[in-house]
């Protein structure tokens, strides 16, 4: 009888406390999971271009049928690189690396018909995303247009496209890729895929 009543005892006294330390919430309470920091970074146009030349190329490494995309976080790195993709009569004015860094985007040489898929640059944002805003998330948001079936191509239509975004932060840069546009079973119109890379 004793033993009944010891027991029911200790099951009162932790009920008691479970209540009193979040036994009422809502929602589960989870100390590993931190709140998200999703704080915006000022995100500006430097340059952007475009070509259906393909002598019209810059230095020969760029001649590329891949997208590509570096951080530059130097003036040096910079005027190498404004010097290969700015028309020869564009004026760009440097931006100020003491305070940011410059993301290319390069979308490489595709066909530009309606016979073919295209992945376009949507719109370019950034995300200070630590506590201490050490790490920067810069998303590239893409739109996916496929290819129209009743059009009729006879060539192909060469295109290229480049683009320099001025990051606002000298943080570390993690690159995310979103694209809407894609079909799905689940109705999802999105998905992404992470990279980081610097000069």
């Amino acid at each position: 009888m004793k033993t009944h009543t010891l027991t029911a005892g200790i099951t009162t006294m932790l009920a008691t406390i479970l209540i009193g330390c979040g036994g009422e919430r809502e929602e589960a309470f989870n100390p590993s999971e931190p709140e998200e920091i999703r704080d915006p970074v000022a995100v500006s146009f430097v340059y952007e271009n475009s070509t259906t030349d393909r002598n019209n190329t810059g230095f020969p490494a760029t001649d590329v049928d891949s997208r590509r995309i570096e951080i530059i976080r130097d003036l040096e790195d910079y005027e190498f690189l404004i010097d290969a993709y700015r028309d020869i009569d564009d004026f760009v004015v440097a931006p100020d690396f003491e305070a940011g860094q410059v993301i290319l985007y390069d979308s490489g040489w595709f066909d530009d018909s309606e016979c073919a898929q295209q992945l376009n640059l949507n719109r370019v944002r950034a995300f200070s995303i630590t506590e201490d805003e050490n790490v920067v998330e810069v998303v590239f948001n893409y739109r996916l247009s496929e290819a129209d079936e009743d059009a009729i191509c006879d060539d192909e239509i060469p295109f290229r496209t480049w683009e320099l975004h001025y990051v606002e932060s000298r943080a570390d840069l993690i690159v995310v890729e979103e694209v809407d546009g894609l079909s799905s079973s689940s109705g999802s119109s999105s998905s992404s895929s992470s990279s980081s890379s610097s000069l």
